[in-house]
């Protein structure tokens, strides 16, 4: 039992000193390449630097900038699914997918165009009317002016004018014959009074003409004033109308928020790109899970996650290469972004003396144009990454 009991201790021991190793090694910079500098007893000094010619890290191939989620209010149920993986989509166009929504909706749009249309065929009535009563009153309004022309037309009283003066003329001579001893036994003082009473006849109708005259006139211009009056008046009611034709308001804003309601439950694109992912079905509601993920594949890049020791030696600008079994060549890309923020490592390396809890920083890769053709067949694909430090080119 003895010789049982040591030899357990002997192999947890040994096991422990083993795990010791292994751990050790994993902390030894396993994701580099390089040299130490020794001295000339082939010693190398505890603190000499560590000379990198690559960065050796894992990443994962997405769309440049991240597939984009889109989202649904939780609990909007699917009714219809219109986009497939590897659907092109358009901005604001694309219609992705339609949600079950409330089943008078379309009534309610029905209603309120009817309103609309009852609305508008009102007011072009309205309008019509309008328009009948700013014609007419124009007409009056010639009308009345025409009238007042001829008004002033009849005040030419030449005519008259002429009566009375033959007729002063006439009792002149009619009184100077009665007056002068010669002729006055010619003419009786009974043919001076009757030339009189003409002369007053004359100037009587005279005066009465010009009255006559006058309040035509006066009369043709209240009716002329009158007229203007309705024209202006026509005019306003017209022009209200026709504005509120124009605008219809209440029935458009009422149709808007129909019309709003209905589109609610319209998912469209928010971006151009492509489907790559679907996550919920028809008839599905959703939950915390995104609706689908859209991306634009024309840009691929690799999201590489480099220890975070070893991060500083990493430069917008180097070359790196991107390899994988399932790709049938290595991708080739530039460094165009490291991003500050340290954080635990989201991908599990392959290798057996890899540290467990190592910290990264991510390193955002763009892909050329000919590894871009390769890479968007393998959105997320986990890859090996080597970035070249300095002026040197990693290895394929």
């Amino acid at each position: 039992m003895r010789g049982i009991g040591f030899v357990a201790v002997l192999l947890a021991v040994s096991g422990t000193a083993f795990g010791l190793g292994w751990y050790l090694a994993g902390r030894t910079p396993s994701s580099t390449t390089g040299s130490k500098p020794t001295s000339s007893n082939g010693t190398s000094p505890v603190d000499s630097p560590v000379t990198l010619n690559k960065v050796v890290a894992q990443g994962w191939l997405a769309p440049q900038g991240g597939p984009c989620n889109v989202i649904i209010p939780p609990g909007q149920r699917i009714e219809r699914l219109l986009v497939g993986v590897g659907d092109s989509v358009v901005k604001g166009q694309t219609l992705l997918a339609q949600l079950a929504g409330d089943p008078l909706l379309d009534k309610q749009i029905e209603l309120a165009e009817s309103r609309t249309a009852d609305t508008r065929r009102e007011l072009e009535l309205q309008v019509l009317q309008a328009e009948n009563q700013y014609r007419a009153a124009q007409a009056a309004l010639e009308t009345a002016r025409l009238q007042l022309i001829q008004a002033q037309q009849q005040q030419d009283f030449s005519v008259e004018e002429q009566r009375i003066s033959q007729a002063e003329a006439k009792l002149r001579r009619l009184e100077g014959l009665l007056s002068d001893e010669t002729t006055a036994r010619l003419v009786s003082a009974f043919e001076v009074a009757d030339q009189r009473l003409e002369l007053e006849g004359a100037q009587l109708q005279l005066a009465q003409a010009r009255k006559i005259a006058d309040q035509s006139v006066a009369m043709a211009e209240l009716a002329v004033a009158n007229a203007e009056a309705q024209v202006e008046s026509a005019g306003k009611n017209r022009d209200a109308a026709q504005d509120a034709l124009a605008s219809m308001r209440s029935a458009a804003i009422a149709e808007e928020i129909a019309r709003l309601q209905r589109q609610s439950q319209q998912v469209f694109a928010p971006q151009d790109g492509t489907v790559v992912r679907l996550f919920l079905k028809p008839g599905e509601a959703a939950q915390t899970t995104p609706l689908l993920q859209i991306g634009d594949l024309s840009r691929m890049e690799c999201v590489a996650e480099v220890v975070d020791r070893l991060a500083g030696q990493v430069q917008v600008g180097q070359s790196a290469v991107i390899t994988s079994p399932a790709l049938p060549s290595p991708l080739n890309g530039r460094v165009t972004r490291v991003e500050s923020l340290v954080g635990a490592a989201t991908l599990v390396d392959p290798s057996p003396l890899a540290m467990v809890d190592r910290r990264t920083v991510e390193v955002r890769i763009e892909l050329d144009e000919e590894s871009t053709e390769l890479a968007r067949r393998w959105i997320n694909l986990q890859v090996n990454v080597e970035i070249a430090i300095g002026s040197s080119r990693p290895e394929g």
